[in-house]
């Protein structure tokens, strides 16, 4: 009882989520950080810095467009993709994650939502098949026929979630450049009513929880 009571604090909840999260920083000028890549395969265009956003959650209901049908997170990782793809006009984009319990495969929801904030559609790849981020980081690495000391590949996920995702791309031989969206425990600030229990701060408690759980998954696995 008293851990679930600490863990629905905020400033509890944000220290704990932070250890994951502060350990990467946005990628606000990317130009500065990249070299070009060399290698390519499915659709990828040789010569070219590639962009990997990868899955996360929807919903499918009828007259939703695909932006809207987005969770919280996988919309904050579409939209930094396509920032990026802005600043990177040379770079293919590539979206991840296959069919959980619906119609359509995350990868094509996603890309259909990149679609509707302008990302040119021709610059997209979509990789249909992984169901988790160890999958995913095997499918990049095929999709790129990868060549680790040459390639450039910016990796795009929940700021939460990179140290995971990371450590699994260099596992699958993927060096990437971390551009981590959805922060959630970046307050410095608080105010009498941050020590009142919240579901919010337990949300945050879980995530933390679960990528932690995912990295001990990892370590186990000899990965």
């Amino acid at each position: 009882t008293g851990g679930l009571f600490l863990a629905s604090l905020h400033p509890v909840a944000d220290a704990f989520l932070w250890s994951l999260e502060g350990r990467y920083a946005p990628l606000l000028e990317p130009r500065a950080a990249l070299a070009p890549v060399s290698g390519d395969g499915n659709g990828v265009r040789s010569g070219g810095i590639t962009i990997v956003v990868l899955g996360a959650a929807h919903h499918e209901r009828e007259g939703h467009g695909a932006l809207h049908s987005l969770s919280q997170g996988a919309r904050e990782r579409v939209v930094e993709g396509v920032r990026l793809a802005g600043l990177l006009p040379e770079a293919d984009v590539i979206f991840t994650g296959g069919r959980i319990g619906g119609d359509r495969a995350i990868a094509d929801v996603a890309a259909a939502a990149a679609a509707e904030l302008g990302l040119d559609p021709h610059r997209i790849v979509r990789l249909v098949d992984p169901l988790d981020t160890a999958s995913e980081a095997r499918a990049v690495a095929t999709a790129l026929s990868f060549r680790p000391a040459s390639a450039t590949v910016v990796l795009v996920t929940s700021a939460s979630h990179m140290p995971r995702a990371a450590a699994e791309f260099r596992a699958a031989g993927v060096e990437a450049t971390a551009a981590p969206a959805a922060y959630y425990a970046a307050a410095r600030s608080y105010t009498p009513w941050s020590l009142i229990p919240s579901a919010a701060s337990l949300e945050k408690f879980e995530r933390a929880a679960y990528e932690y759980l995912g990295l001990l998954a990892m370590h186990i696995g000899g990965r």
